[in-house]
């Protein structure tokens, strides 16, 4: 029997049924190249986008919790990321794509504890998934859509099982994200 992995709120997945829900991973260059898979990539980006810009405080059922390893910034479960000023007030951060890659969202770098090498999805994945520094997981995007940062997208796998999920290798990644 093939072992099980927990993700958001305790629903299970094998490595079997990650495979199935994760389609194929292209490059920028298959990208660029493909009009339509280009198209298909900007529509969810616009979608997501419109969600994770919104400068709405508070979206309908969504939960904020604060991030351990960011002092002054709290997650949310829509995949936002907002700023908690010191005078009590704050702000929903925008997020933006990484230069030269599609679905690798990055926050405002001028803020205060953000750094360049900071994804959006790995803040989630230590505010709901309990990720944490050297703890050897990597987190994959379930639908490998990186525009979809909601934690119930997002599951921790080893570089092991990443790279069979994907079909290629995974290991190569910072374990320290």
């Amino acid at each position: 029997m093939e072992s099980k992995i927990k993700g958001y709120l305790g629903v299970e997945y094998t490595i079997e049924q990650l495979k199935q829900l994760c389609p194929k991973c292209h490059t920028v260059k298959e990208i660029e190249s493909n009009p339509v898979l280009k198209a298909e990539i900007e529509q969810k980006q616009n979608y997501y986008s419109a969600i994770y810009n919104s400068d709405v405080p508070v979206l309908n059922g969504e939960i904020w919790i604060d991030l351990p390893k960011w002092e002054k910034y709290s997650a949310s479960s829509l995949g936002r990321i907002r700023w908690n000023k010191p005078d009590g007030s704050y702000e929903i951060l925008k997020q933006y794509d990484e230069k030269g890659r599609y679905g690798y969202l990055k926050l405002e770098p001028e803020k205060k504890g953000i750094t360049q090498s900071d994804y959006v999805y790995t803040m989630i994945a230590y505010a709901f998934l309990g990720k944490r520094i050297n703890d050897g997981k990597q987190v994959h995007h379930i639908d490998n859509n990186g525009y979809n940062c909601r934690p119930d997208n997002l599951i921790l796998v080893d570089c092991e099982q990443h790279s069979e999920i994907h079909g290629f290798n995974c290991c190569k990644r910072n374990p320290n994200l």
